[in-house]
């Protein structure tokens, strides 16, 4: 039997006060199916309290007391003694995991990596976007030398971020508990190169986790921070290694260690570094946040965790939901409230404690995102008693000619005129259209983007085959939610009008063309079962040619696939992938078509952007102007209605694709084009800097940021 099959894996996190974080860590990794080891570590009875409270909502987490602070190496100690699993992944308590897979990834790596002791993950220390990568030990007379790898494979790991085998322990012994300072997995390290047999060490690129070194703003935390880098003990450490061995591992640690005090406790000591001149208290307002799914979700999720990374407090204040089962995420705080609703079609719930705590909540400066909901209006009766500046965006004024809201947009005027800035996405479009008719002025203009740490990673060379795609069908994709409006359907009629025949060595032949339709699909009803997969429709090779022509108005998504399925070599996949997969169909697509009939300033657009894949959009929200910011894809014409609906023929998106098909020098001039201004220009990381100006700026008068 395989006994890599058979292995369990358990995480294994220390803490020593700064609890918040602590708390992130857990949840981060609780969501997963798996045993938690935590151990407090010294911790202040306050500190252990909330990790404590924590910990309750979570069965599979067992909570251990050391007592006295035993240092890194004598708390994984204990922990190694204390868990039954074959595997423990030791990871320090300031660090999050990103990939909801990451324990099926592990798994698979253990499955196949034979001889392996340890596994490391990426580590990004998200506070200077640094990756750490693990070094190669040797031995230079009586100096440790670090060295490149040359390859995913090495000899040295970080201790605080790595997938350990029971077995290392089993064979070196444990680590050296009187190593309170540091160094105790470079001394591990060290130890098993001198036997003779050094430590396997592998470097995995699907499993990522985000180190930070947040702000110490409490007593508690500073406590941690100071007997962390402590100097001296930090220097016995290390003395403790060149005694035994006659072998220096690191002898410029001293001003390593004192750039971590001053980074993580200059707030405590009014001494900030410059790049936190300005740090402040931001609360932000939508009506849906993360884990929910959405662009105004995405929007204010990238910015509330840029400026927290920035050295800012943000809190974000949103509706309750059920699934939510933490307070913070990613350093960002979550204030929820039990309400839904509008001015117009009525606010229900918790609206009066909503506006209590607009009034009392300390911020600097207020940012709400999209009118027409109830983070926006229930606060207009209440924003001339709060002091702090006061930011909107108005997102799209998506109602502004449906009749049921005429009287509130009457009113939109004054409402703006509450706030000390706007912020718009587009230069051109209903909602600063409306801004300007009104003679209001304080506005910015400030892009959408994309994630950098979703995008600069490499595509996954088996994820095409992962979904049936060969590598020579070209691949289009499509993303949207609700797919009712995100026009999954116009495409899906374009692709059966779709012509494929090309002439390839003197004949005529179909190119095999695959497209996916990503969305929020319901799950009941399966679409095809061709190939027994009941979300796939592939094509049969003896299946007749219509030539692309429709015989009757087809009405249905699932009518015009099989419509497209009845041609021959064509595929269609209806899917709902996971964010993580979706990322990967953007890296692996051929060209991305985007059909929407009514949008704001889609993010999809700077994503396809992002991942360096052309694209082809209809003139939807300010679509027009994210093809002359990115250069990355053309425009199809298509007629908006008085509603302000985009309604694409099919037949004409058909002939748009088709000629994207055959140029080939053209999809990678937009490609490259697109991928060059995501990495200059609309990248969250940078599109944040122009938040963190308008909401720390004076709230006098209005300023231009864009």
């Amino acid at each position: 039997m395989d006994l890599a099959e058979k292995a369990t894996i358990a995480v294994c996190i220390i803490f020593f006060n700064k609890a918040e974080q602590t708390v992130e860590c857990i949840e981060s990794f609780a969501r997963a199916d798996v045993p938690i080891y935590v151990l407090n570590n010294g911790s202040s009875p306050s500190s252990a309290e909330i990790v404590a409270q924590t910990l309750r909502r979570w069965p599979r987490v067992k909570l251990l007391h050391a007592g006295d602070n035993l240092g890194a190496a004598g708390g994984r100690n204990k922990l190694i003694e204390t868990a039954t699993e074959d595997w423990l992944f030791f990871i320090d308590n300031d660090i999050t995991v990103k990939e909801e897979t990451w324990l099926q990834n592990l798994e698979n790596h253990i499955r196949y990596s034979r001889g392996v002791d340890i596994l490391v993950p990426e580590i990004h220390n998200i506070w200077n976007y640094t990756l750490v990568r693990p070094a190669f030990l040797s031995i230079d007379g009586k100096q440790a030398k670090y060295e490149n790898p040359g390859s995913d494979f090495t000899n040295l790991f970080p201790g605080g971020g790595a997938l350990i085998n029971k077995s290392v322990f089993a064979r070196y012994g444990c680590y050296d508990a009187d190593l309170r300072g540091g160094f105790e997995d470079f001394e591990l390290a060290l130890r098993a190169l001198l036997s003779g047999k050094s430590l396997v060490v592998q470097s995995i690129h699907d499993v990522t986790l985000l180190h930070d070194h947040r702000y110490a703003a409490t007593e508690d935390d500073q406590t941690a921070v100071f007997t962390r880098y402590d100097v001296n003990r930090i220097a016995q450490a290390h003395n403790k290694v060149l005694t035994v061995y006659g072998i220096a591992l690191d002898p410029g640690f001293e001003p390593w260690a004192k750039e971590q005090i001053r980074e993580m406790t200059a707030l405590a000591y009014g001494q900030r570094p410059a790049r936190d001149a300005a740090a402040s208290h931001f609360l932000f307002c939508c009506e849906f946040y993360y884990p929910s799914r959405g662009g105004v979700q995405e929007v204010m999720r990238q910015i509330a965790e840029h400026l927290v990374k920035a050295g800012h407090q943000v809190t974000v204040a949103t509706t309750r939901l059920a699934e939510r089962e933490f307070v913070s995420y990613n350093g960002v705080a979550i204030e929820e409230f039990t309400a839904s609703g509008n001015l117009v079609n009525g606010l229900t719930g918790e609206i009066q404690r909503y506006q209590e705590f607009l009034k009392i909540f300390p911020a600097d400066a207020i940012l709400i995102n999209a009118a027409q909901q109830w983070t926006f209006d229930a606060a207009l009766p209440v924003l001339d008693a709060i002091s702090a500046k006061k930011v909107c965006i108005p997102c799209g004024f998506s109602g502004l000619f449906r009749p049921e809201y005429h009287s509130y947009f009457e009113r939109m005027p004054d409402f703006l005129r509450k706030f000390d800035h706007l912020i718009f996405h587009a230069g051109s479009y209903r909602d600063i259209d409306f801004a300007r008719e009104h003679n209001l002025s304080n506005y910015s203009i400030v892009p959408n983007g994309a994630s950098e740490e979703e995008f600069l990673v490499p595509p996954r060379k088996d994820f095409r085959a992962s979904l049936g795609i060969a590598e020579d069908d070209f691949f289009i994709l499509t993303v949207g939610a609700p797919i009712s409006s995100k026009g999954h359907a116009e495409l899906a009629a374009a692709f059966s009008l779709l012509r494929t025949r090309r002439r390839l060595r003197g004949r005529l032949r179909r190119l095999p063309v695959a497209l996916i339709l990503n969305g929020d699909w319901p799950p009941e009803k399966p679409i095809a079962t061709v190939d027994g997969s009941p979300s796939v429709v592939r094509s049969r090779e003896d299946a007749s040619d219509n030539n692309g022509s429709e015989k009757r108005p087809l009405r249905t998504i699932d009518e015009r696939i099989a419509a497209a399925h009845a041609q021959g070599r064509k595929m269609v996949l209806k899917t709902s992938l996971s964010r993580e997969d979706t990322v990967q169909a953007f890296l692996a697509a051929d060209l991305f078509v985007f059909a929407s009939n009514i949008e704001y300033s889609p993010l999809v657009l700077f994503e396809a952007a992002a991942a360096g894949t052309p694209f082809i959009t209809v003139p939807v929200g300010n679509s027009a102007e994210i093809v002359k910011w990115t250069g990355g894809g053309v425009l199809c014409p298509a007629p908006v209605d008085e509603a302000g609906f985009t309604r694409v023929d099919p037949a004409v998106l058909a002939k748009s694709i088709e000629t994207m098909i055959t140029d080939a020098p053209l999809r990678r001039r937009l490609g490259e084009a697109g991928r060059r201004s995501f990495r200059e220009k609309f990248c969250w990381r940078l599109i944040a800097k122009s938040y963190e100006k308008i909401l720390s700026a004076p709230t006098t008068g209005p300023a231009d940021f864009a």
